[in-house]
């Protein structure tokens, strides 16, 4: 579990949101995006949160996803131009303090948890950037947690990952180990655009309307008092990953403010104009041809924010 505001779906079981609304609900953790919606498409999971690129290419080909919540606030488009560091909306390119720049990665061994997670696909589109292939340019190391890769990279057994502040500040006294090479906007320019949604299958969307809705409302109500309870969110976290410090679990809370996905509704252009920039740069093969108010389905979002309201 990420120790920011990705960690709703999580808490929201954990702590009860779901139950509240008549859901008998347990997380399923997987290592990346690829290996959620494989469950999700096998019917092994009903829900899974996953970053945007795979949904777009998955939908691009014909597989009925339907992405029913957004885990951010506002357009993350904005934020990861306008606040590079942000947690949510920027990513982070670590290597060892031998490199110097991004163009040094040539021949490089870069940890990844897999081929097709947003790690892997964010720092291809980088790499392209920087004129190196991303195929024979660079050697792709499998596996692992991102605490388990920071490990590998400390111990010198890769040379770069792609991570979240919210990892990095789990090795303060490690700092000399590392340099960063690319932030947020680096990431934004290169086309490499990482948000995380929630998705179902659209056979349950129209089986079981009610489930889609209970779930969103859970997730919302824990968004938004999560992201108020600093204490109360700690010690969930705390439980889910008691070999982190509580320290840097508070400092996690911290460095997620403004960023709780309090509304959960995206918008479907938004959705658009991200594809075509993850198109132009690499990240899918094709976009969706359809109009995308029909998979980004916010109907769940509307109807539950009749009954919580809106924030701002």
């Amino acid at each position: 579990m990420t120790l920011n505001s990705a960690s709703v779906p999580t808490m929201a079981c954990d702590l009860g949101y779901m139950s509240r609304e008549g859901l008998d609900a347990q997380i399923v953790e997987c290592d990346g995006s690829p290996k959620a919606l494989a469950l999700l498409k096998k019917g092994d999971v009903q829900f899974a949160q996953v970053n945007i690129p795979p949904v777009i290419e998955g939908v691009a080909n014909g597989e009925r996803l339907k992405v029913v919540w957004g885990s951010v606030h506002g357009d993350p488009l904005k934020a990861a131009a306008a606040a590079p560091s942000s947690p949510d909306a920027g990513l982070i390119l670590v290597a060892s303090s031998s490199l110097s720049k991004v163009d040094k990665l040539k021949g490089a061994r870069i940890g990844i948890s897999g081929k097709g997670a947003t790690n892997h696909l964010s720092v291809v589109s980088l790499l392209r950037e920087h004129k190196i292939d991303p195929e024979a340019g660079v050697r792709w190391v499998e596996g692992g947690t991102p605490i388990d890769r920071v490990n590998k990279l400390i111990l010198g057994k890769i040379d770069a990952m792609v991570t979240t502040s919210q990892t990095l500040a789990l090795f303060p006294s490690t700092s000399d180990y590392f340099r960063i090479l690319a932030k947020g906007r680096d990431f934004n320019k290169a086309g490499a655009i990482a948000f995380l949604v929630v998705v179902t299958m659209e056979r349950l969307a129209l089986a079981e309307p009610q489930t889609v809705l209970s779930a969103v409302k859970a997730l919302i109500k824990a968004a938004r008092e999560l992201g108020q309870d600093q204490q109360r969110w700690a010690a969930a976290a705390a439980k889910r990953r008691p070999e982190v410090p509580r320290e840097a679990i508070v400092k996690g809370w911290e460095m997620s403010r403004g960023h709780w996905p309090v509304n959960g509704r995206l918008d479907p252009r938004m959705v658009e104009r991200a594809a075509k920039i993850l198109k132009k740069s690499g990240q899918v093969s094709k976009v969706p041809s359809g109009p995308y108010k029909e998979w980004v389905d916010m109907r769940f979002v509307d109807e539950a924010l009749k009954e919580l309201g809106e924030l701002r």
